[in-house]
């Protein structure tokens, strides 16, 4: 199965918080929220995965949808193809 991860950085936002995103985003869990180390004083970073083929969803478009709403809520602050 094809899956396409990125490297989320956020602001005030718990993983959960970021789960209810997603959801609201894709309707069902076709992202995979993990928490990487990041400092203890700066924002929180997360590794996300989309897996588009077990849901019928377009990778790029579910990444952006999902970016939208993070930044729309003042939460964002970068969201990177992983290499």
């Amino acid at each position: 199965m094809d899956t396409f991860t990125y490297d989320l950085r956020v602001r005030g936002c718990t993983r959960r918080q970021l789960s209810a995103y997603a959801r609201a985003v894709t309707g069902r869990p076709a992202m995979s929220i993990q928490p990487v180390d990041a400092p203890a004083d700066g924002p929180a970073a997360y590794r996300l995965v989309v897996r588009p083929a077990a849901h019928g969803l377009d990778a790029a478009t579910t990444a952006a949808s999902f970016a939208w709403m993070l930044k729309a809520a003042g939460r964002l602050i970068s969201l990177r193809p992983r290499a």
